[in-house]
């Protein structure tokens, strides 16, 4: 009797220590029976979701009732796929409602611990861990990184993703897409005279302006300063758009209030161009729209501009690789111009109406040179003993992964964006990876 007592007081110490560790982890232990759904689940569960035991029903039902509704079918398609794997480890995110009505983001891990005579799984064990306040975390760094630290408003890269789609849309239905860019007119004079403070302030009541001015399917974006980039998606006639416009300048005519008492006056002046009447890329549309802004400008301000061509058609090529580009290395310069060939084949493609599996094509083979391109530099790299040869080449894989990442957007409306994106890193690339590359290269008596 003697060893039993020992043997229960050791077994409640362990107890109590575990406990305690699954506390200070934030922790919970939960058994699953599924042939019968019966679910068991330790006391740090109920005390992190608020429940008391009989408040929550130990079974796999009540357990899903309990989940986010976007996120029940996602999570049980792949538990249902983890068991028919036989997956080892299985490991889920989830949001669980809890007694005050809020959610908090859970991660559950298990593995099967029984088996039934078939091999199949038939009781599994884990433990699930509180993970709210990462995801919080997670999710505010997130959206940091697609929006304006001060206004709130979605940041160029957001904001041409967006555009991105609302194109390729918009070329599907027919329709017609505006692009808007503003500046505020007067906003130096309110920095010199009140303060950065005081701008600050103006920039945020500028932001809640156009906001109010426009559908919630619009965007617009704070690309900087004092402008600002508005697109409209779904349109039959540029009218649509110059009512937008007229609006905005309506709203901007009331004078500013912000806090501390001054009394700002900041006007707007607007460009506008048209999709696919004043051009089909993403930087034609914003060069159009950033032109008639300026004309805006010199007409008087607090005005609205449609952009006018007098040639007709785009404001420019989309691409084109000009001396500028050249690093005076010929084998790359030959092959940074077929890159650019490329790019305008796949412009061209898309802007067509190609099939899906033709533009695929052209991107396939846009891959293909750009890793043969790479290596090229990467021989001469090594051959030369370039010192930064590792860095660069590390560059390398992570534009060839982005290049595969944008490949895979194809088909979700990402066309324009593929295209803005990779003409960017390539011209980025050459102006500093490959043409400080060169100068070595060039030492060393490679032309």
């Amino acid at each position: 009797m003697q060893l039993v007592g020992q043997f229960y007081t050791q077994f409640n110490s362990n107890l109590a220590t575990l406990n305690m560790a699954l506390d200070a982890a934030q922790e919970s232990v939960w058994e699953w029976n599924l042939q019968t759904g019966e679910a068991k689940f330790s006391p740090q569960y109920y005390t992190l979701l608020g429940y008391l035991p009989d408040e929550f029903p130990a079974n796999q039902q009540e357990w899903q009732s309990h989940m986010h509704p976007d996120d029940r079918a996602v999570v049980l398609q792949q538990i249902q796929r983890d068991i028919e794997q036989q997956r080892e480890i299985h490991v889920v995110e989830f949001r669980m409602r809890t007694k005050d009505g809020r959610y908090r983001w859970m991660q559950g891990r298990g593995k099967c611990v029984e088996c039934g005579a078939d091999g199949h799984p038939i009781r599994m064990l884990g433990v699930n861990l509180d993970i709210n306040d990462h995801k919080q975390m997670e999710l505010q760094v997130s959206y940091l990184a697609y929006h304006d630290k001060l206004t709130g408003l979605a940041n160029r890269s957001l904001f041409l993703d967006r555009l991105s789609q609302s194109l390729s849309q918009a070329k599907r239905s027919n329709t017609q897409v505006a692009v808007l860019f503003a500046d505020l007119d007067g906003f130096k004079l309110v920095n010199d005279k009140h303060g950065h403070e005081i701008g600050d302030e103006v920039l945020k009541i500028a932001a809640q302006r156009f906001l109010a001015c426009l559908r919630e399917t619009d965007t617009v974006s704070r690309f900087g300063g004092d402008e600002f980039a508005i697109f409209l998606g779904g349109l039959t006639s540029q009218r649509q758009a110059s009512i937008v416009a007229a609006k905005i300048i309506d709203a901007f005519s009331i004078p500013m209030s912000p806090p501390g008492g001054a009394i700002c006056e900041v006007g707007v002046s607007i460009g506008i161009s048209m999709f696919p009447e004043n051009g089909t890329s993403l930087d034609s549309l914003l060069m159009a729209s950033d032109q008639a802004m300026y004309d805006s400008k010199r007409h008087g301000k607090n005005s609205y501009t449609l952009f006018s061509n007098p040639e007709g058609g785009e404001v420019k090529e989309w691409i084109t690789f000009t001396d500028t580009h050249l690093i005076g290395i010929s084998k790359i310069d030959e092959e940074h111009r077929g890159l650019v060939n490329i790019l305008n084949q796949l412009s061209n493609s898309w802007r067509n109406g190609d099939s899906h599996d033709e533009i695929i094509s052209i991107f396939n083979q846009l891959l293909a040179e750009t890793t043969k391109h790479f290596t090229t530099e990467e021989l001469l790299m090594r051959k030369y003993e370039y010192p930064e040869h590792e860095q660069h080449e590390l560059e390398h894989a992570r534009l060839l992964d982005e290049a595969v990442r944008l490949r895979n957007r194809l088909s979700d409306g990402g066309e324009l964006l593929a295209l803005q994106t990779i003409k960017d890193w390539l011209f980025n690339h050459i102006a500093y990876e490959d043409k400080r590359m060169a100068e070595h290269l060039k030492a060393n008596g490679v032309h």
